[in-house]
């Protein structure tokens, strides 16, 4: 049996036993509501990056070995007047403006830190009312001892002077927890580095944030939440809020777009059944298998929804029409519309989830969850679409707005019986057969006029894009950059070969592994790019200042200055010494940050703008070549770039590769499916330029527009290649089906078959064209900017279908099916001229 006859068959029982269906369907949309209520938001970094197992593993490792650098919360303090400016302020350390080192300053830092020290989840706090700074001993056995930066509470105006004297005495404490101007303070949260899921990290905001109300500033102060976990809570709020709002004005969108077109309830009830069915069963196998909604997942529900109408959309019309021709007979013109219909919503469903399945080939995991995921969902709306329109139709009248009005079809297409978009489908499908070769020759300029356009768009993609610019959290993310050296870290991780077994540990103390550090950091404090730098080199100068004669170590000189015997012992017995009183001071310094255990590791903690992964992978780039000249492969000590920036740049890359691979793979199979189960290898073939038109026209308008490819505007391919295609396969099958009938009764020309086509399901691509842009637009709605562009560019893709299905796909019926065809008609409409 074939699988047309098989899925009719289920499918006319599904109608003959309706009612016990409708039952069925409602006993498990309930059940599946009360799971789906348990629905989860997951914005990890892990949920980011799993998948990119070199970069996430060594990455992990690092952090493991040296600290996590992606759990840290900021509690920033700063003067009101840098709040609202982004942290620019033209005023140094004794500019005569607010400063935070001031005793009202001071001691509500010390109040604020005292009330955050209560607050669970939080497991260290580095701030300068918790800092101990190290002096010089002159007695006893070390030569460093640790006292702290606040020592006696309240602060007065001596205390404050000499808090001042102390951290000026510090330059390491410069965009660490101070700013260079002492008009910002930042007080560090260590989180939990094994919880960094939504709702432990939101907890955790929502506390600090009562302790910010409970601890209101001095007048002339302000003090907010800040640094990456702070950002990540802010972004999943406001999907959640996008969830709450956005779903409901889109299905009453959608509600009305459809009462207008199809002017009755049927048109209105029965996709609203079949959305909420399919919906509420794909969010409850989401449940039971453990996935939550994630940054890029969160536009599923209004997908599935887009494509859930399209589907009834092209049912609706189909029973409209067979109702002119069974008037009386409800249930019969609901067999003959699923015998003309189920086939193909089988084949438009199939060919939109391989569309999306063509993103499980991709590294990222977040980005192939979101490809089985959407697949799941199409087949469940498939079920739930054709279940709900077989068993609820009969029970509706028709919709009035058929094909034609009336019961007889008009003698000519221009009738004014003829109803408006199918008037306006046939206008273009008939400029397009009257003018194959034309529209064939503009349909390719177009094609490669957007390749053109689109040569130089960029993979990139911004942590402030999320926002908008006039989003708060904008401004405090550049106040942090300008004021306290950024939060996007990016590390360069050294390891030293397991040479010298006599002294194991002292890889990094050697003169000539030092001069190649010190090189490099001197390289590193040249970039613009780092707004903040600290290494191993820092720590060691910091130390020589105090220890007995120094500070003795010594100006870089260059890897391949030549330098003494003696010179090279002496500063190795100084970096050793520095090295034993860091290590009997361990507990109270960052050594253990900057220096594995084993000594044969250490890092360098750089701290970048929000520049984009574009440049940070430039910028990564040039530390390759540098770090290539200064650590040749001979010189035993390896290296390596990694850190949340890194891994973010080299990930988004992997990702737009591997999808743009993937939809490549994909693209040629859906086309050899399509020839399969339409029985054409030729209208297989027939049906890729029309696909591949809304591809090429989203790619040309991003780079007009000047967009990057950015992990949420790629996406739109795969939704391209799956939603938009649906068309062009309802299209292929009524033409097919209409140019069979042709046959029978004599016709030999294509023509009438693509006129049919065009007034019938011509018009339902129409229809499904206005609701998709129509729901689309609602996203604009959102706060979420990458959902903003979204809807955007799938509006564009949406509109360019209607090209590729409405123009050149008629006129590439025309010359190519079947062989012959055009010329005789063209011919034929030479000769009827001439008479």
């Amino acid at each position: 049996m074939s699988s047309r006859l098989r899925i009719i068959r289920w499918v006319f029982l599904v109608v003959r036993q309706r009612r016990g269906v409708l039952l069925l369907f409602g006993l498990l949309t309930l059940v599946a509501a009360w799971i789906a209520l348990r629905l989860q938001f997951d914005f990890t970094p892990q949920a980011l990056f799993s998948g990119q197992h070199d970069l996430v593993d060594f990455n992990e490792r690092t952090k493991e070995t040296f600290g996590h650098t992606d759990n840290i919360m900021l509690v920033v303090q700063t003067v009101a007047e840098l709040s609202s400016q982004g942290g620019k302020g033209t005023a140094g350390k004794d500019g005569g403006t607010p400063s935070m080192l001031v005793p009202a300053a001071l001691n509500w830092h010390v109040a604020v830190c005292q009330n955050l020290a209560k607050v669970p989840g939080i497991e260290r706090i580095d701030a300068l009312a918790t800092l101990r700074m190290p002096r010089p001993r002159l007695l006893g056995r070390s030569s460093m001892r640790m006292i702290p930066v606040i020592r006696h509470v309240p602060v007065d105006a001596e205390e404050a002077d000499l808090v001042r004297r102390k951290i000026d005495d510090q330059p390491l404490l410069d965009g660490a927890l101070i700013s260079a101007d002492r008009r910002t303070l930042a007080i560090v949260l260590h989180l939990d580095p094994t919880r960094k899921d939504y709702q432990h990290l939101r907890e955790t905001a929502q506390r600090v944030e009562q302790v910010i109300e409970k601890t209101p500033p001095p007048a002339g102060y302000d003090m907010f939440l800040g640094g990456l976990p702070a950002m990540r809570v802010e972004i999943v709020n406001n999907l959640r809020k996008d969830q709450l709002l956005i779903i409901p004005l889109c299905a009453i969108a959608f509600a009305l777009i459809e009462a207008a077109l199809f002017r009755c309830w049927a048109g209105i009830l029965i996709p609203a059944v079949a959305i909420l069915v399919g919906l509420t069963w794909t969010l409850a196998a989401m449940v039971l298998l453990g996935q939550p909604l994630t940054i890029l997942s969160n536009i599923l529900p209004v997908l599935l929804m887009i494509v859930g109408v399209s589907t009834c959309v092209h049912f609706l019309n189909c029973y409209a029409e067979q109702a002119e021709r069974h008037p009386h007979d409800r249930e019969q013109a609901v067999y003959e519309t699923v015998r003309h219909m189920a086939l193909a919503c089988f084949l438009t469903s199939l060919t939109t989830a391989l569309g999306f399945l063509s993103l499980i080939f991709a590294h990222s995991q977040l980005l192939s969850d979101l490809g089985w995921q959407a697949a799941m969902g199409i087949g469940f709306f498939y079920v739930a679409t054709m279940g709900c329109c077989a068993t609820l139709a009969p029970y509706f009248r028709a919709p009035c707005a058929t094909r034609w009005r009336g019961n007889s079809s008009p003698s000519s297409p221009e009738s004014s019986a003829c109803s408006p978009l199918a008037r306006g489908a046939w206008r273009a499908g008939r400029l397009a057969v009257e003018h194959p070769r034309l529209t064939l020759y503009a349909g390719l300029m177009v094609i490669a006029g957007s390749i053109l356009v689109s040569q130089h768009t960029e993979i990139n993609s911004l942590l402030a894009e999320t926002f908008d610019e006039n989003n708060p959290q904008i401004a405090r993310m550049r106040l942090i950059e300008n004021q306290l050296g950024g939060f996007m870290p990016m590390e360069v991780v050294f390891t030293a070969p397991p040479t010298d077994t006599s002294r194991p540990a002292k890889a990094f103390q050697q003169a000539r592994t030092w001069y190649r550090l010190v090189a490099f950091d001197r390289f590193v404090h040249t970039r613009p790019e780092v707004l903040f730098s600290r290494s191993l080199v820092d720590l060691y100068r910091q130390v020589d200042r105090l220890l007995p004669g120094g500070p003795q170590l010594k100006q870089y000189h260059g890897p391949g200055h030549k330098i003494t015997q003696d010179q090279t012992e002496r500063l190795e017995t100084r970096l050793r010494e520095i090295d034993r009183a860091l290590q009997r001071q361990a507990k109270n310094t960052s050594y253990s940050s900057y220096l594995s255990s084993d000594g044969r590791q250490t890092r360098m903690l750089l701290r970048m703008r929000d520049q984009g992964t574009h440049l940070d992978r430039e910028f990564a780039g040039v530390l390759q070549q540098q770090l290539a000249l200064l650590f040749p492969s001979g010189c035993g000590t390896r290296y390596r770039i990694t850190g949340e920036a890194y891994v973010a740049a080299i990930a988004l890359n992997r990702f737009i590769h591997d999808l743009f691979v993937s939809l490549v793979a994909i693209s040629l199979f859906i086309f050899l499916v399509i020839g399969l189960l339409l029985r054409s290898a030729r209208l297989g073939l027939i049906s890729i330029l029309p696909n591949i038109t809304p591809l090429a026209m989203t790619m040309g308008y991003i780079g007009l527009k000047g967009y990057s490819l950015s992990m949420s505007n790629v996406i739109v391919f795969a939704i391209s290649l799956g939603v938009a295609v649906d068309d062009t396969i309802h299209f292929l099958a009524r033409f097919r089906e209409e140019w069979e009938s042709g046959k029978i009764h004599g016709e030999s020309d294509v023509m009438p078959a693509i006129r049919r086509a065009c007034l019938g399901t011509g018009r339902a691509i129409l229809m499904s064209t206005i609701l998709i842009v129509s729901g689309l637009s609602i996203l604009l709605l959102s706060a979420f900017v990458p959902t903003r562009h979204f809807a955007e560019l799938s509006t564009v893709t949406m509109v360019s279908a209607l090209f590729g299905d409405l123009l050149i796909l008629p006129a590439s019926l025309m010359l190519f099916w079947p062989a012959g065809t055009a010329r005789r008609v063209l011919r034929t409409k030479g000769s009827v001229s001439q008479e």
